[in-house]
């Protein structure tokens, strides 16, 4: 899944169990003093790593990486991150695997920089799975400007569904793909709403 050799993996190992500065990390493993180092900075450089105040963290993108190799540590991590279950993380990194395979050129400080490799259609993979919830929080965070907000809740609107929602309404939960019977009348509701507001003016006027 990502350009990385064992030394690397075992660094990443390495810093999810101490979180400490260097030093710390580099007696946790096996790896002569000048290759740690030098590892360590790669790593960094490419966003496995985070460092604050000398401290150094796995970052998401090295939990992914771990989580894709079957570690649980990391896996538990990343639900911790994400107020999630285990079982929603592994699914969702199994998902992502299907889709990339390697992750060492892209920038991703959120779990939610992993959706762009993902098109609407599978997304539906996600349906009725343990990763739904997941997927749905994801989305309304990646896609911040095509949410709409209301008073019952969040919403991502398709075409004649609802793509990512949290509504309260229904149980206050994360959803994919939304079948609402109200869809029409909340649509029509929220579609005045934002052309009186003047966001939809021009629309309107064509």
């Amino acid at each position: 899944m990502c350009r990385l050799e064992e030394k690397d993996y075992e660094i990443l190992t390495a810093a999810l169990r101490v979180r400490g500065k260097f030093y710390s990390l580099y007696k946790e493993t096996s790896i002569p003093l000048a290759t740690a180092w030098r590892r360590v900075q790669r790593l960094l450089q490419m966003g496995y790593l985070t460092q604050v105040d000398g401290v150094i963290d796995v970052g998401v993108k090295g939990l992914v990486a771990l989580a894709a190799r079957g570690d649980v540590h990391a896996s538990v991590e990343l639900a911790k991150r994400y107020n999630t279950t285990r079982e929603a993380v592994e699914y969702f990194v199994k998902e992502l695997c299907q889709y990339v395979e390697d992750i060492s050129f892209m920038p991703a400080a959120e779990l939610s920089d992993f959706l762009r490799f993902f098109s609407i259609a599978d997304l539906y993979r996600f349906k009725d799975t343990p990763a739904e919830e997941l997927v749905a929080k994801l989305l309304l965070d990646y896609c911040q400007v095509c949410v709409i907000e209301t008073e019952s809740g969040k919403y991502i609107f398709g075409q004649g569904y609802i793509l990512a929602s949290y509504c309260k309404i229904c149980g206050e939960k994360y959803e994919l793909f939304v079948k609402c019977p109200l869809y029409d009348k909340f649509f029509s509701s929220v579609k005045k709403v934002f052309i009186k507001s003047g966001n939809g003016r021009g629309n309107e006027d064509n």
